[in-house]
């Protein structure tokens, strides 16, 4: 039989073909095409965004008293008008957020020193041609206190730019900044034109086991040794308890009238210090009332301490509310304290208004049994006197140093270290302090050899 042989390709084949290499060659100018586009849109956001920036550093640079509108912008109803940011009114007010038009801004109005114009400018970059409007108004802040007007702290600066032309695929761009007054400063950051120190931020340190902890450093001489104040009673153990629930006064210095040698059980316990922070865990725990009950003590956040009747260097009579007193755990060993520490206490005044207190602060040996603090009270070592003629009126960490004179301060194995905290006759009003909180660590730190 002879055999056929097929050469080349049949029209059919060739047709097939063609359509092939068509539509892959239509797939890709396509998509081409919208890359273009994209890198149109792309290049046309980035030179707008540069655009909105000079313009916010442009009007950063005039100075505060010259961030101000010089004249009144008019508004539009025009939803794609940038101007129709501005609600009506005499004078119209900003819309800070297109998706709440309830929430508004007053704008700030200088006719004399407004460096910035109440209409809009054109731009160009030589490719790209647009528009730019810029707005100042202010932002509420309550929290602002000395040096700000009517509670506003900043100014919001708005820019709006533009660009020329239709199906570019980018709508207005909205940037803005908010320019605080250099004038201004937190509530109660200012005192009679000086500022206060206690104000300042807070720096935390982490300790070894990872927790945020105040920073205090060596004082002088030793090595320093922190202990923090517990909400725990001493005679639970030498382990913090965590207390999840407003309570009363402990009774760290004054019992009940069962205190005997016989019943114990209404004997004066000191709360415990430890040295290690109250532990983080997932959620921050609330802030405590530790003298609930107690009148004038309602929503404290901390333990009420009433001003005592007499002076630092007075201890004052067994009183809860008038003084407190923390123990650290037993003492394994000896050790010899060199005077020198210091003592960061998270504060207020109980009214919540500034005024002077005088805090003392009485360092001690306490025996290791706590029931034995009613036959053997403890020995006095030092007490310190620290002054302050604008005890802070908001929760605020107060933090002082001390060096005791004299000679060593010798604490035996077995024996507590205690502290005592009363405030002087002469103290102006009472105070609260907040312990035992992840975010609110009271601390006292001593010196050991």
């Amino acid at each position: 039989m002879r055999r056929s042989r097929e050469q080349g390709f049949t029209l059919v084949e060739t047709l097939v073909a063609i359509t092939v290499l068509a539509v892959g060659m239509l797939a890709t100018a396509t998509v081409y095409d919208g890359s273009r586009g994209l890198t149109g849109v792309a290049e046309r956001t980035s030179v707008m965004a540069h655009r909105a920036q000079a313009e916010i550093e442009r009007i950063q640079a005039l100075g505060w008293s010259h961030v101000a509108l010089s004249g009144t912008p008019v508004p539009s109803t025009d939803p794609a008008d940038p101007a129709s940011m501005l609600a009506g009114g005499s004078p119209p007010r900003l819309r800070p957020d297109r998706r709440a038009p309830a929430a508004t801004e007053p704008l700030v109005i200088d006719t004399t020193d407004g460096g910035v114009s109440p209409t809009s400018r054109t731009w160009s970059d030589g490719r790209l041609t647009g528009r730019v409007w810029s707005w100042v108004s202010w932002r509420e802040d309550p929290r602002c206190g000395a040096g700000c007007t009517a509670a506003r702290g900043g100014r919001r600066v708005t820019v709006v730019v533009t660009v020329d032309g239709t199906g570019h695929g980018r709508g207005p761009l909205v940037t803005s900044v908010v320019l605080t007054d250099p004038n201004a400063a937190p509530a109660g950051a200012m005192a009679n034109g000086a500022r206060n120190p206690l104000s300042d931020p807070a720096t935390v340190c982490v300790s070894a086991s990872g927790a945020d902890v105040p920073c205090s450093r060596s004082i002088g001489t030793g090595s320093a040794t922190s202990w923090f104040l517990y909400d725990t009673p001493a005679k639970s153990g030498d382990e913090r308890i965590a207390v999840t629930a407003d309570h009363a006064l402990h009774q760290t210095v004054l019992g009940t009238g069962l205190c005997t040698l016989v019943a114990l059980l209404g004997c004066p316990v000191p709360d415990l210090m430890g040295d290690e922070p109250p532990p983080s865990g997932t959620t921050v725990p609330p802030l405590l009332d530790r003298s609930s009950g107690t009148t004038g003590s309602e929503a404290s956040g901390g333990r009420v301490l009433r001003v005592a009747d007499t002076s630092c260097a007075t201890t004052p009579t067994a009183d809860n509310a008038r003084s407190a007193r923390w123990v650290t755990p037993a003492q394994p060993s000896g050790e010899t304290l060199t005077g020198e520490g210091g003592m960061t206490l998270y504060t207020r005044t109980r009214t919540g208004v500034a005024a002077r207190v005088v805090l003392c602060l009485q360092l001690a040996v306490a025996p290791g049994p706590v029931g034995d603090l009613l036959t053997l009270p403890p020995t006095v070592l030092a007490t310190v006197t620290y002054e302050l003629s604008a005890w802070p009126a908001v929760m605020t960490p107060v933090s002082f140093s001390f060096s005791v004179p004299g000679a060593d301060l010798v604490v035996a194995a077995g024996k507590r270290v205690a502290v005592r905290v009363w405030l002087a006759a002469s103290s102006a009003s009472d105070v609260v302090i907040a312990y035992d909180h992840p975010s609110i660590q009271s601390v006292l730190q001593l010196n050991v050899r």
